[in-house]
């Protein structure tokens, strides 16, 4: 089955299990350089989630990454339980979206070690996928004015979250004048 590679095996866009120094993680083929590595080896430039930050790029051989089976494709797009969500957001998730002052989408995720995090790469996640109001902060809390607290409500439920547990949320982290 040929997939855009020479070899056939993978192509650009493709998630794929990438080695790390501990472990391994999801990562997506951005390039694919060719068989230019020792021995003709094919070489593909790997970006691996390094939530929240900028995705880290490798250079790796073919023989080094494999496929994604069918249930790893499908804890991808898991939703989040409303509890996690409701703890990771609580608990300094929501402060560190809306620090990021970013236009871009988010998603939450579970990381590497199983703890939720965010991520503003589109593919890892089914639980999200709006972008965060933009100067919502006062210091570590939400801005109390009503417009800007009603967009960081609206922001919350986009999490799969229903209106009373996105207003927990936002009481729980606290509102500043």
């Amino acid at each position: 089955m040929n997939r855009g590679s020479v070899t056939g095996q993978f192509q650009v866009g493709e998630k794929v299990w990438v080695p790390l120094a501990v472990g391994r993680a999801i990562g997506t083929i951005i390039e694919d350089r060719g068989p230019l590595g020792v021995s003709g080896q094919h070489l593909f430039r790997v970006s691996v989630p390094n939530d929240p930050y900028t995705p880290e790029e490798f250079l790796v051989q073919e023989d080094e990454i494999s496929q994604l089976d069918d249930a790893d494709q499908e804890q991808l797009q898991i939703q989040l339980s409303a509890d996690a969500v409701m703890e990771y957001l609580i608990h300094g998730g929501l402060v560190s979206i809306l620090q990021r002052n970013s236009p871009k989408p988010v998603w939450l995720r579970r990381g590497l070690q199983g703890n939720v995090t965010f991520t503003f790469i589109e593919g890892y996640s089914a639980t999200g996928g709006k972008a965060a109001p933009r100067n919502a902060l006062r210091g570590e809390k939400v801005f109390a004015a009503q417009n800007t607290k009603n967009e960081v409500i609206e922001f919350i439920k986009s999490f799969g979250l229903d209106s009373t547990q996105a207003r927990h949320v936002v009481s729980a982290v606290g509102t500043a004048p």
